[in-house]
């Protein structure tokens, strides 16, 4: 490295990427929609099965943490 030093620089390979991660991963993306698709589907039955509205109490909970957490991805 100290005889020819231009071999030894870095290419950040994935700086193309960061727009399609944003997109797959971030806030109001697939996966996001995905998550709360599922929260609601898993809310929905547990109600059924303990018929406690609480339940609901939870999905509103985990729907706030889960903008959160995507918010912060962005």
């Amino acid at each position: 490295m100290v005889i020819s030093p231009h071999l030894a620089h870095a290419v950040d390979l994935m700086a193309t990427q960061k727009a399609d991660a944003n997109d797959t991963f971030g806030h109001g993306s697939t996966v996001e929609w995905v998550l709360y698709v599922a929260e609601i589907i898993v809310s929905v039955t547990g109600f059924i099965k303990t018929r406690n509205p609480m339940v609901f109490a939870g999905l509103i909970m985990l729907i706030l943490i889960t903008r959160a957490f995507f918010a912060l991805i962005n």
